[in-house]
């Protein structure tokens, strides 16, 4: 039971306004002016998870940070949101205005951006479809991609849902990936939520 062309670009569209509580919520407390985009959503069954993952980030020869943070409720599940090195040290700098940053200080601030988008994101989507949503507090780690996906990830998901994601600050690019993975209940709820949201416009 996929998502229909129009209820994924509803859902698109549902994301873009979450990012944009995001961005005002990226300038008042960091003091920083971001815009977020989303080129990209996909909806794939978790066994293209750790597929689809490998196949994108195996082959780098950099490490990776990936954000975990579990959402609860009628709509329950999990983020995971990655960027590379690169992009976190980048994003480090730039936040810090260029201060020379020990590795715990560029953890530090990847966290809390990133907790900013992933929480306000995940909380906007669920207002917009009508539930709530109560998010845990997120985790992050340095890993290597083929050691990213684990098989518990297959074992508590039915779906998960690609969000590519360009953070533009002054001067910077910063190119992460959102992945929301869903529980099936989660998802037939979703699918039906969007449905609503149309026959409401």
């Amino acid at each position: 039971m996929n998502l229909t062309p129009l209820e994924l670009d509803c859902f698109q569209e549902i994301v873009n306004m979450s990012y944009g509580e995001a961005t005002s919520i990226i300038a008042e407390t960091m003091d920083a002016f971001a815009t977020l985009h989303v080129p990209n959503i996909e909806v794939y069954t978790i066994d293209k998870l750790k597929e689809y993952v490998n196949l994108k980030y195996d082959d780098s020869s950099q490490s990776f940070y990936l954000i975990s943070q579990m959402f609860n409720g009628k709509f329950d599940g999990e983020l995971l949101f990655l960027i590379t090195q690169d992009s976190a040290n980048n994003l480090a700098k730039y936040l810090n205005r260029d201060e020379d940053l020990e590795r715990e200080d560029i953890l530090d601030t990847v966290m809390e951006l990133i907790n900013v988008v992933t929480s306000s994101t995940i909380t906007n989507i669920a207002k917009y479809i009508n539930t709530e949503v109560y998010t845990m507090r997120p985790t992050i780690d340095e890993m290597e991609g083929s050691s990213i996906i684990t098989n518990s990830y297959s074992q508590n998901y039915s779906k998960f849902i690609i969000i590519s994601t360009v953070m533009e600050f002054k001067d910077q690019n910063i190119v992460g990936e959102l992945l929301i993975l869903l529980t099936e209940d989660a998802y037939v709820n979703l699918k039906e939520a969007i449905g609503d949201f149309l026959n409401g416009l």
